[in-house]
């Protein structure tokens, strides 16, 4: 089953409303609204799960810090929690690996200067360190 999602975001109350139709059979599904408190940066969509990176804490009153993973399946945010200290501005995949850049130096509370790897089911933190000094990853 796949599907094609479209999102629109609302910059003034950092809103994701996301709908989201199973080609196979035609029919529209909209999903809950998803309420950042702080803007976002990056989508990524992979595996029918979309990833949504930036400068949030929270997001509809779940702690998200940076990060978020939603299910287009179910219509959900998933416990994925990678806890980013600082701006999560590119998201991107390899595997089950989910890479991060920006601005942040710890995820997970272990030092990663601007570029991180995690798990992209589970969030929890891959080996993976560059030690990226300087500008931020974007």
């Amino acid at each position: 089953m796949s599907h094609i999602f479209k999102y629109e975001i609302y910059d003034i109350f950092n809103i994701f409303r996301i709908n989201s139709q199973i080609s196979s059979s035609g029919s529209s599904i909209s999903f809950e609204e998803i309420m950042l408190n702080y803007t976002s940066y990056d989508l990524y969509e992979t595996n029918n799960v979309l990833y949504i990176g930036g400068n949030f804490t929270t997001a509809s009153n779940l702690n998200r810090n940076k990060i978020l993973s939603y299910s287009l399946d179910s219509g959900t945010i998933l416990p994925f929690n990678p806890n980013a200290n600082a701006d999560v501005l590119t998201i991107n995949s390899s595997g089950s690996n989910l890479y991060l850049g920006g601005g942040f130096s710890t995820v997970s509370g272990t030092t990663r200067n601007r570029l991180a790897a995690v798990d992209k089911d589970s969030g929890a933190l891959l080996p993976f360190n560059l030690n990226v000094a300087g500008s931020i990853v974007n």
